[in-house]
């Protein structure tokens, strides 16, 4: 009973976090911590540049700011999806679902139909491309996963730029001082993203992570190639082929595991 009891109270093995995660990890608090290091180094000038240019910053009014920032968050976010809907067009994917914020575009019988996304997470996104055929499917799947995360890397580089530019030019900065100011939030936040999007795991919800799909592509997991079987099936599916058609061995494919 003792020896029983023992097995009972002992814990469970916890899996230690690959180099990937510790890297990713590494990455996520260097940027957290760099940011709140910079604000608190020059929160006096901050604090000096917001009286200087009340009239024209984002900071000299509440509704000004609010609105700023909701704009900035879903322009990230598209970008993002973008991203990953334009690196599907360049694979030879085909857009059948984008979700921007509250804005929903679906495919059905063919035709866009452009209609409101009811969520409560208002800045969300999504982008569901299928192949019209199954050729070289791993590494399409791999350019249209890589998109987002690219995208939003490269709008955090080019804002960052912008915004050292801007606040060089001390006329500029007085008389457009929200336009530095976006700048600013636009690279933090898309930065954000990026990290976010390069997760090599999965998110709370359970769905991978942009990360997660590139390294399970690139390592030819079983769960990338159940995914593959997956994208194929649902392709074939709109496109109207009969489930009775269907190639067995995706079938199989898509129910290991």
């Amino acid at each position: 009973i003792m020896k029983a009891d023992t097995k009972l109270l002992r814990q469970p093995t916890i899996p230690r976090p690959s180099w990937l995660v510790k890297l990713w990890s590494l990455l996520l608090n260097v940027a957290i911590y760099g940011l709140l290091f910079g604000v608190l180094s020059y929160r006096q000038r901050i604090a000096f540049h917001v009286l200087r240019t009340r009239e024209s910053s984002l900071f000299g009014s509440l509704w000004r700011l609010a609105t700023a920032v909701i704009l900035i968050f879903l322009l990230t976010t598209a970008v993002h999806e973008l991203g990953h809907l334009l690196a599907g067009k360049f694979a030879g994917l085909r857009l059948h679902l984008l979700i921007i914020g509250p804005l929903q575009i679906t495919r059905e019988n063919g035709r866009l139909r452009f209609s409101l996304h009811k969520s409560a997470a208002i800045f969300n996104g999504m982008t569901k491309s299928l192949p019209q055929d199954n050729k070289n499917l791993p590494p399409r799947l791999l350019i249209f996963t890589l998109g987002g995360p690219l995208a939003s890397l490269l709008q955090a580089a080019l804002a960052a730029f912008l915004f050292f530019r801007w606040a060089a030019d001390v006329h500029f900065t007085n008389s457009y001082a929200w336009v530095v100011e976006s700048a600013a939030i636009t690279a933090v936040y898309a930065t954000i993203i990026f990290l976010s999007a390069i997760k090599p795991t999965r998110y709370q919800s359970e769905l991978p992570a942009d990360g997660g799909r590139i390294i399970s592509l690139l390592q030819a997991t079983p769960d990338a190639a159940r995914w593959c079987a997956l994208i194929a099936l649902s392709g074939a599916d709109l496109r109207g082929q009969r489930p009775r058609d269907w190639d067995e061995s995706l079938i199989q494919q898509a129910l290991t595991g």
